[in-house]
């Protein structure tokens, strides 16, 4: 109804971002659906045999947080180490995970956002790490952010509206795909989430 409107559709502004609310609504609803039959304890389990480029997962995540991080005036910084950033896993889901962690990352940050992203290929394991300049987590709630249903009682991320079963999802995302997560503060301010990968065997 909001890109019929005339005013919009004389508005390459208005029109450029109800577009994008359309094509964000699909992607989520897709995922939405996706996560709501996709249970890990049913006897139907999503197949995690698909080659990722996780590089190229994060490019295209981060565009489409773009929007988002302009109005905040944000940035985000990828950089890479390493020549090899292909795994073994769920496309969909892996896109999920990613999206999660940078999402948070955006919401829980300062005004303005300052993400940096990471990737690192070294030996068989690949480290995609996502820093924010938010408050950071108290340390003796680090190990539970990841559990069913936790999330931090006090503090500004009690004023962000959520569930807390995100990330314990993303967590079990990522050890279905042979992977670790694990969550630390860093110095002076901010969060950093780093996710360990196996790497797609060369054959």
């Amino acid at each position: 109804m909001l890109s019929k409107n005339e005013s919009v559709e004389g508005n390459e502004k208005l029109s450029f971002y109800t577009n994008v609310i359309k094509s964000e609504h699909n992607k989520l609803k897709e995922k939405v659906e996706k996560l709501l039959k996709t249970s890990f304890t049913d006897t139907e389990m999503p197949s995690f045999s698909e080659l990722i480029d996780a590089s190229a997962v994060i490019d295209n995540l981060i565009e489409t947080f773009e929007v988002q991080i302009s109005q905040k005036e944000g940035s985000v910084t990828v950089n890479r180490s390493g020549d090899r950033f292909e795994i073994i896993g769920n496309l969909d889901l892996f896109h999920i995970v990613m999206g999660n962690l940078i999402d948070n990352s955006i919401k829980y940050s300062e005004n303005s956002p300052e993400i940096n992203v990471s990737l690192r290929s070294a030996g068989n394991i690949l480290t995609i790490d996502i820093e924010d300049n938010g408050p950071g987590i108290p340390g003796n709630y680090l190990n539970m952010i990841f559990d069913k249903y936790f999330r931090v009682p006090a503090g500004n991320t009690h004023d962000i509206e959520g569930f807390g079963i995100g990330l314990y999802q993303v967590r079990n995302i990522v050890e279905k795909m042979g992977g670790k997560i694990r969550a630390s503060n860093l110095k002076g301010k901010g969060l950093r989430i780093s996710v360990e990968l196996p790497l797609a065997q060369v054959k």
